[in-house]
């Protein structure tokens, strides 16, 4: 059989993705990076089909090779979020920091700081997460508050 071009693949396994088929878009995935090793898109699908099936190790080393690959800052960020939150789930939270981090020197977006502010209170770090929600206040108010109010409650 011959292998599916790769707008099909993307097209495929975001609607088993969006269908929370995760199983079948974690199968597919594989098959994506098989025939599209050097696509950076493979390899964050994989990513993301890896950690929704809760192998958050794979999640976050297929996002890194997706990360690595990424050309535009949009990409950059995409990946990183989805390796650090990986990284989150494996209690990795220096290693999802320091790449949050390292993103956020070209691209930054509400999505991000409150990343960097929940990793920053995974680590105990008190002055961090108070500069990344001062951060958020000046780009998102309300986003900022409700951040803030959700900690507090928990």
């Amino acid at each position: 059989m011959e292998a599916l071009g790769r707008n099909a693949y993307i097209k495929q396994d975001s609607l088993y993705l969006k269908n929370k088929d995760y199983q079948r878009a974690y199968e597919f995935s594989k098959e994506f990076v098989l025939n599209f090793p050097d696509d950076m898109i493979s390899h964050f699908m994989l990513s993301k089909a890896s950690f929704w099936c809760g192998r958050y190790g794979e999640a976050a080393a297929e996002g890194r090779k997706a990360f690595n690959m990424a050309k535009s800052d949009d990409d950059l960020l995409a990946c990183a979020v989805i390796t650090a939150t990986a990284h989150y789930e494996l209690s990795e939270y220096a290693k999802g920091y320091e790449l949050l981090k390292t993103v956020e020197k070209t691209k930054t977006s509400e999505e991000l700081e409150k990343l960097l502010f929940i990793f920053s209170v995974a680590m105990e770090d008190e002055e961090e997460a108070v500069k990344h929600v001062e951060y958020l206040m000046r780009l998102n108010k309300k986003a900022a508050e409700e951040l803030i109010v959700r900690f507090l409650e928990e």
